[in-house]
């Protein structure tokens, strides 16, 4: 990959204020990385598909230490721009829902009688203030 440096960078578009120059240099660097890495890693798609790898753990696998270290947040989200990119939408819908899931399972252990208890809790009390959303609900049961 090519050499960049952040003082020749001419962003694509005029950076907001909330885009700040350095913020859109990141987000081209990490299109470059995440185009590039799906050319020559393509591989990286089938190790998405164990849920219980992250994108950071794949950059790990692919990128050298001291580029990770110095930058985890542009190679991380390089990584999943290449996977999106190698991966069709539906494919890439149905391996993001089994990543969520599993990283809510490991986080906060959705089968424990305390989550249990506290989504009631938090149920109770939504109905409480807003009052009971029947359409909401039917909805939800896919009718």
């Amino acid at each position: 990959m090519s050499e960049k440096n952040f003082n020749s960078f001419t962003p694509q578009r005029q950076p907001t204020e909330s885009m700040t120059p350095e913020k859109a240099f990141a987000i081209q660097l990490v299109h470059e990385i995440g185009d590039q890495l799906a050319i020559e890693h393509p591989e990286i798609a089938e190790l998405y598909k164990n849920p219980f790898l992250r994108l950071i753990d794949i950059a790990r696998q692919v990128f050298p230490k001291e580029y990770i270290d110095q930058f985890p947040e542009v190679y991380t989200k390089a990584v999943g721009w290449a996977i999106r990119q190698l991966n069709p939408a539906e494919e890439q819908a149905d391996l993001t829902r089994q990543h969520r899931q599993a990283t809510a399972e490991t986080n906060f252990g959705l089968d424990t009688p305390d989550f249990i208890r506290q989504c009631k809790e938090a149920a109770k009390r939504r109905h409480e203030m807003h009052g009971v959303d029947t359409e909401a609900m039917i909805r939800g049961r896919g009718r």
